[in-house]
């Protein structure tokens, strides 16, 4: 079984910030999903670029907690090495989670230095994401 975060949305409401985290359990063999649940609380930690972890984290341990069905691997829109520290929300939470975790940015996260090549223009095409020699993630080209 894969998990894979729905989302984690912001909400403003009496000066309070809070956060709603859903996540979805999915069959890795036919990719419908099993199971989904939700959980929202206040935020405790504002937004900060490269914190992500301490923010968001919270809110998604406590929604994995209501699972049933316990994922084989956790899927984050986040990065793990691609990160200033190398440890981003991806790597926090395999920590935590004490399971395999992967991380599928949606955007570059750029880091100085850091630099790729756009793959090719067809579906699967990938390059890696290079600082000096050391590799820190690929671009996927997924349409």
């Amino acid at each position: 079984m894969l998990c894979r975060r729905g989302g984690l949305i912001p909400i403003e409401e009496n000066d309070k910030e809070y956060g709603l985290a859903c996540l979805e359990v999915v069959d890795r063999e036919n990719l419908q999903v099993v199971e989904e649940v939700s959980f929202h609380d206040e935020s405790r930690v504002p937004y900060l670029s490269g914190f992500l972890a301490f923010r968001e984290l919270p809110l998604i341990l406590a929604a994995v907690k209501l699972l049933k069905i316990k994922p084989d691997l956790c899927m984050f829109d986040g990065n793990a090495y691609l990160h200033p520290r190398h440890t981003g929300i991806v790597i926090h939470a395999s920590f935590f989670l004490g399971k395999p975790t992967t991380g599928v940015s949606k955007n570059d996260y750029h880091i100085e230095g850091a630099e790729f090549v756009l793959p090719d223009n067809y579906e699967g095409a990938c390059t890696e994401i290079v600082r000096n020699v050391d590799i820190y993630g690929q671009v996927l080209r997924n349409f």
